[in-house]
């Protein structure tokens, strides 16, 4: 597929397998948040049904769900950033949709279609760097005009 990652200066993230990097104070514990994007660099394909989720390759989340604690992630779809209160409704783990990207007539190659990212860690760990996410995605790619 022609979709790509793109990060807040809307230049493309090379390296899916490890699309997002974080530092973490691990004493106290603390979330960083990303804004990322997502774009179609193919002219002759649109996109329908996009859904993109993260992925941690070194450690399971261990935020899945209602009542997790430990590392985790979290997506938001927008370009606003979620409040805290937001994020509360965000379940660690879940997906997230965007919006078609193109149409019948025409790919959608110009605009970037953001998303927040939410990588939390626990108290009591030393301080790191979390380099372990993956974004991943799918989506149904038609060919222009058919």
């Amino acid at each position: 597929m022609a979709l790509d990652f793109y990060d807040v200066s809307e230049t493309r993230i090379e390296d899916a397998e490890t699309a997002i990097v974080t530092s973490h104070n691990g004493v106290l514990g603390e979330s960083v948040e990303v804004l990322t994007q997502m774009k179609n660099d193919d002219p002759n394909l649109y996109f329908t049904t996009v859904e993109v989720w993260a992925e941690d390759t070194a450690s399971p989340d261990s935020t899945v769900g209602v009542y997790g604690n430990g590392w985790g992630v979290k997506l938001s779809a927008g370009a606003r950033q979620p409040t805290p209160d937001e994020w509360e409704g965000v379940i660690a783990g879940d997906a997230i949709t965007l919006p078609d990207i193109g149409n019948t007539t025409q790919a959608d190659t110009s605009n970037f279609h953001p998303f927040w990212v939410k990588v939390t860690t626990p108290g009591n760990l030393p301080a790191q760097t979390k380099d372990s996410i993956r974004l991943r995605y799918r989506a149904v790619s038609y060919v222009v005009g058919s």
